[in-house]
């Protein structure tokens, strides 16, 4: 909650302050409204080593920046119109072998 002070002078430099009044701004969190994950892998259900995975997302706001993170790999976003973002992530040798988790914070 912030405070504001109105202070007017004229031309004589006579001063007159109005009443404080109180101003909250709400910042709600961004929320994720749609969110799609596929694979360039024949099935897209599936993905294996050098397969890229697709996230797409939606949000109920714009987004001034987002940390983006599939299996454990930062990457980043795109915003290709509105609130809408997509990003991608090959798949490596490295990476483990179940379910392709992500985040979006």
């Amino acid at each position: 909650t912030h405070s504001i002070v109105a202070v007017a002078r004229d031309t004589s430099n006579n001063y007159a302050t109005s009443t404080a009044a109180s101003v909250t701004i709400s910042n709600p969190a961004p929320q994720l409204t749609t969110v799609s994950i596929a694979s360039n892998n024949a099935s897209s259900t599936l993905a294996k080593v050098g397969n890229t995975v697709t996230l797409s997302f939606t949000t109920d706001q714009s987004l001034l920046s987002s940390a983006v993170s599939i299996l454990g790999h930062t990457v980043t976003a795109s915003n290709t119109s509105g609130n809408n973002y997509t990003t991608s992530y090959t798949l490596l040798q490295s990476d483990t072998e179940g379910a392709v988790t992500f985040s979006v914070a």
